[in-house]
């Protein structure tokens, strides 16, 4: 048998890496057409060298070429699978609290204790910690039901109940209320409790329609999957063929029906608190749109990415100074903290809520514009690495691909436009908080349908 020499194996070796690139490059959902024909070129102009070429090195080259653009291109095709990994569960704790002084320090020691729990649990979250307790530390627990939270402290405090169980989500209220609150009690227990959840996207052509996405700031520790309150809430819509983004902040504080819970009236920002699917069918209810998709970041690691990509150019409406930064009116180059420390401010500016809603707007603009910079594009692993584990959403990957390719390819210059929904302060009490009064902001009529007129008028 006739063995194969070092020039046939080269050979078979060369044509192995070249099969590799040109399907590297025509699976490739990242590189537009316009790109993919030259590429190609380029591939048959490498084969005709290596063939008709006499030296060794040269030969050695052209495969080191196909080889690192093969694993380039393979590389960015995996890049939106990496930064869009969608959670399939909604994640969320049941606490189990004691005042400081109690001496129970375990969850077996209060297996005698009057626990307390309030109505706002959710239909089989109950049932889900009546069974656990009873599985695996055999405790039938005897229950005092509240109305609310705030009642079910009260009872504690005045020592009718030993153990409070609550939603981890809803201690930050509670901290609101009382902001010693966490020095005054002590966690003996706890349960992770995790929902599958609700498909709420809207499919469209991505690169072809019109779209509105959700994005729902927070601000925790932890798995971003965990129901917690929306601090930010932004609509994005999204128009590929007029090269248009309309951004449009709704306060947090704005009185809203739930889109959970039997539509109870409740503040928007507490809707995060049973998860991003109620606060998606708020939004919609509240404006009578579709929404397609929903991102819920982490906004300080978010902001994170200004580290990565370099200052960023953001609007400023009035001058203030705030942790060492002094933002001036109009446009500010704004680095990693500056940024962060602009985007929170709402008690230096006038307008307050509603003026920080109108900065992150700035703040998303600023992103946008530097990261469909050719220079950032090049960095995309940092950014990957950076937020990866702060993004939530519901977007495919192989939507976030054809929004790439589409601006690769038409290098478009978006045009901004801002909006914010108006309304009128007062004190209400709320779904979350039961009787107690909270500041809230009724949405103001006018501008809410000029807001619908808008949207619509961007969706066309």
């Amino acid at each position: 048998m006739k063995k194969i020499n070092f020039k046939d194996k080269y050979l078979i070796s060369f044509l192995g890496l070249m099969i590799i690139f040109v399907l590297s490059v025509l699976m490739n959902t990242l590189l537009p057409l316009k790109y993919e024909i030259p590429v190609l070129l380029l591939a048959i102009g490498i084969l005709m060298l290596e063939i008709f070429s006499k030296s060794k090195w040269l030969k050695v080259i052209l495969s080191v070429i196909l080889a690192v653009g093969s694993a380039g291109l393979i590389y960015s095709q995996s890049v939106a699978h990496r930064l869009l990994e969608q959670a399939e569960f909604d994640s969320n704790s049941f606490v189990f609290l004691v005042l400081m002084d109690n001496p129970i320090q375990t969850i077996a020691e209060a297996k005698e204790s009057q626990f307390a729990h309030a109505k706002t649990l959710a239909n089989g979250e109950l049932e889900f910690i009546k069974e656990h307790m009873i599985e695996k530390h055999d405790i039938r627990m005897n229950l005092s039901e509240f109305n609310n939270e705030l009642d079910m402290v009260e009872s504690l405090f005045n020592d009718d109940v030993d153990v409070m169980i609550v939603d981890g989500a809803i201690i930050p209220l509670l901290e609101d209320e009382d902001e010693f609150f966490l020095t005054k009690v002590r966690v003996i227990y706890s349960i992770n409790y995790e929902t599958i959840r609700e498909n709420i996207g809207k499919d469209v052509e991505i690169d072809k329609e019109a779209f509105i996405i959700f994005i729902s700031g927070i601000d925790i520790e932890g798995p971003i999957n965990s129901r917690s309150r929306s601090d930010v809430n932004i609509l994005m819509v999204v128009n590929p063929t007029k090269q248009k983004i309309l951004t449009i902040s709704i306060p947090r504080d704005t009185y809203v029906n739930l889109g959970c819970r039997t539509g109870e009236k409740d503040k928007l920002t507490h809707a995060g608190i049973y998860g991003i699917g109620c606060s998606v069918n708020t939004i919609e209810n509240l404006f009578d749109i579709e929404i397609n998709y929903y991102v819920r970041v982490n906004f300080t690691s978010v902001i994170n990415i200004v580290d990565i990509i370099g200052d960023i150019d953001v609007y400023s409406r009035f001058a203030f100074s705030r942790g060492g930064f002094t933002f001036k009116q109009g446009i500010n180059t704004l680095n990693a903290q500056a940024t962060l420390v602009f985007a929170r401010e709402r008690y230096l500016v006038p307008g307050g809520d509603i003026t920080r809603g109108l900065n992150q707007q700035e703040v998303i603009k600023g992103l946008v514009n530097k990261i469909i910079e050719p220079s950032s594009l090049l960095r995309i692993e940092e950014i990957v690495r950076a937020t990866a584990s702060s993004i939530d959403t519901n977007m495919p990957s192989s939507d976030l691909t054809r929004l790439i390719r589409l601006q690769l390819d038409q290098n478009i210059k978006w045009n901004f436009e801002s909006m914010h929904l108006e309304g009128r302060g007062d004190s209400q009490p709320t779904y979350s908080m039961g009787s107690r009064l909270l500041y809230v902001m009724h949405p103001d009529l006018n501008s809410l349908q000029a807001i619908q007129r808008k949207i619509a008028e961007t969706l066309k």
